[in-house]
């Protein structure tokens, strides 16, 4: 089995691993690595199984996406993390975290949700709709990112983001894309948010309809150690938009979570 791709930078005893979106891969991330990768720390962006398009063969849901991160944690030597994910790559780091507490350190969840909704209710095949029906009308992923990537977004939206999202998102292999949107759909873990034992933040974007400021901010009321951040003039793809209050605001997470572990 090809092992799935990542991105790095940085060095040290402190690991922080970017988990992205349905709509980006782990290059999205590459204009926060020297912001994070201070001294001591070393960075690393996953790229979603199947989303390099190296194997096809690979299963879209939780369970096999967990396992498949685990799998990349072994060959990176690492062997606990900060885990951060970004909307989809939110609900990825969180179902890791409850299965697999003892590798996680601290969980940031941006611009993410604990739960999907009902199943086979009206937002998900609304969601689905509007993801999946233009692939089966024959678009391509660039004609879906060219609608998808500025409705994610603060307006007016940058025009170079824009593009750049575009770009990345379209070499996204349409299977791949199509699987993780479905399997999204399904994702519920309310019920865990109460059980976690690490610090927990959740970091909105004030401009996010997707996954609105007062759902991260109730997902961290729940934690036992929870607290609640946001990112100003932005949207659902916050990270991206504001690279510079996003890391900064991650960066003070880190070190706080590294004051506690001492």
């Amino acid at each position: 089995m090809t092992l799935p791709r990542w991105i790095e930078a940085g060095s040290g005893e402190r690991a922080v691993v970017l988990l992205h979106g349905v709509s980006t891969r782990a290059e999205a991330w590459a204009p926060l690595l020297p912001a994070l990768a201070v001294p001591g720390r070393r960075v690393l962006a996953w790229d979603l199984p199947g989303y390099d398009g190296a194997d096809r063969r690979l299963q879209a849901g939780f369970e096999p996406w967990c396992e498949a991160l685990g799998r990349m944690l072994d060959a990176a030597d690492v062997a606990r993390c900060v885990l951060v994910g970004h909307s989809l790559g939110g609900m990825i780091a969180l179902d890791f975290a409850a299965r697999r507490p003892h590798r996680v350190d601290a969980l940031a969840l941006a611009c993410t949700t604990s739960g999907f909704g009902a199943v086979g209710g009206r937002r998900q095949r609304e969601y689905l709709a509007r993801r999946l029906d233009p692939l089966d009308a024959g678009r391509t992923m660039a004609d879906i990112a060219a609608l998808e990537i500025p409705s994610m977004m603060h307006q007016p939206a940058d025009p170079t983001l824009v593009a750049r999202l575009g770009d990345l998102m379209a070499t996204i292999p349409p299977a791949a894309y199509a699987a993780a949107t479905r399997a999204l759909t399904g994702f519920d873990r309310r019920a865990v948010i109460a059980e976690l034992t690490m610090p927990v933040l959740c970091i909105a974007g004030r401009h996010d309809r997707i996954a609105p400021p007062e759902v991260l901010a109730l997902m961290a009321s729940r934690a036992p150690q929870g607290r609640s951040a946001m990112v100003d003039q932005a949207a659902h793809l916050a990270p991206f938009e504001a690279p510079g209050q996003f890391a900064a605001l991650l960066d003070a997470f880190v070190v706080s979570v590294g004051d506690t572990n001492r």
